[in-house]
């Protein structure tokens, strides 16, 4: 967007972080399954997410779609709106860093590899369908964590005496 458009931009780019903000915490509050979507550039970031969830008794996952730089710059050459291609590629370099350590943050087997090298067509329907089956895969294995297990607990309990 033009530098012109910045401060209307900001301004409903604020009013909506703080509306997805507000909307993730009513749902950590009610022990709701989350889906966070982002690039895996900032390892700090997710980790501290993770080490909060978890804190309440959320099992983490992460679903890790791959692709290859040259991939990555040639759909940000295709987009409509572009990031230069010195920007693409730090970012690129900063996610695939990364990679081993969301494997050791989540465990070998809670995270999920895809790769995303493929045409934009077979994106739309191969990428989508393998990510749609992992997750379904993710949400129908059992809780692990004793600290949910407990809140559910409690949670029936109290259904029970309403």
């Amino acid at each position: 967007m033009p530098d012109s458009e910045a401060e209307s931009r900001d301004m409903v780019r604020a009013r909506a972080k703080a509306t997805t903000s507000n909307m993730q915490d009513l749902a950590i509050q009610g022990r709701l399954g989350l889906v966070i979507d982002g690039t895996g550039r900032d390892y700090d970031k997710i980790s501290y997410q993770i080490s909060m969830l978890k804190e309440l008794g959320y099992d983490c996952y992460m679903i890790f779609v791959n692709t290859s730089l040259e991939v990555a710059l040639e759909r940000n050459a295709k987009r409509e709106r572009t990031v230069p291609e010195y920007i693409t590629t730090q970012s690129w370099k900063a996610v695939q860093a990364n990679i081993g350590k969301f494997q050791n943050l989540f465990g070998m087997n809670n995270m999920i590899i895809i790769d995303n090298n493929k045409s934009d067509q077979e994106l739309v329907t191969n990428v989508m369908n393998k990510v749609s089956k992992a997750v379904r895969g993710l949400l129908s294995r059992p809780v692990q964590s004793y600290t949910a297990k407990r809140w559910m607990a409690t949670e029936r309990k109290a259904k029970r005496r309403d």
